[in-house]
């Protein structure tokens, strides 16, 4: 199979799933709490507790309220955004699988982000471990790094800077990651948050989508425009 059939069998089983399925009964705050596991490297490292953040609480059960297609995090730094949209990403995978889109600011921040952070989410839970694999997709330079399956879903990594990248799919979940970061020269076709969330139009009524930076300029900076 084709990644490009292998992503049209994703999207209808995924559809299929999202008409039949009821939402989990339990929440992202309480499946962090049962399985995510902060890494050595962080300030608090081992098992996740919600309590230890109150402030994500709110923010990460909305991403399970139907009525929320959108979520803005604007905050700064080491408040947890990064785990915010690990959750997230487990969450999907675990309990309601579909396909996701992450973009950060470049090819290589994308690299960076799936050598350490997913993967050492990955590896470090086992409930992920065992459903996500990587897969061999040829894109010009790029490795199979960027992308990784899961049964019913996929993620798929890109950059800001890659304008291919935002063109070829249709998604449910769109994540855009540090935004402040993009380059001004890489809207020359458009805003890239605004061009990957294109690919959820045809998701209304059940699409996600997430955009987190840190603000650095008032009244200039793209995450602010975001939040008002």
């Amino acid at each position: 199979m084709t990644p490009d059939q292998n992503q049209k069998l994703t999207n209808l089983i995924s559809e299929f799933q999202a008409a039949f399925d009821l939402p989990p009964d339990i929440t992202p705050s309480e499946w962090a709490d049962q399985n995510y596991i902060l890494p050595d490297t962080s300030m608090m490292p081992g098992p996740w507790k919600t309590s230890n953040t109150p402030h994500l609480k709110f923010i990460l059960d909305n991403f399970n309220n139907p009525e929320v297609e959108e979520i803005t995090l604007m905050g700064s730094a080491q408040i947890g955004k990064t785990s915010f949209l690990l959750i997230v990403i487990g969450y999907v995978i675990d309990l309601i699988p579909q396909p996701i889109l992450i973009m950060l600011p470049t090819l290589n921040v994308a690299r960076t982000f799936s050598d350490t952070k997913l993967k050492k989410t990955i590896d470090d839970t086992p409930v992920l471990r065992s459903k996500v694999k990587d897969i061999k997709v040829k894109r010009g330079e790029e490795s199979t790094k960027l992308y990784k399956v899961f049964p019913g879903g996929y993620i798929n990594m890109v950059g800001g800077n890659s304008p291919h990248g935002l063109r070829q799919q249709s998604i449910p979940i769109i994540i855009s990651d540090d935004i402040n970061s993009l380059e001004p020269g890489q809207q020359r076709e458009g805003d890239p948050v605004l061009r990957a969330e294109k690919r959820a139009q045809t998701f209304e009524g059940r699409r996600k989508l997430i955009r987190c930076s840190t603000p650095t300029r008032k009244n200039i900076d793209r995450i602010e425009k975001f939040f008002k």
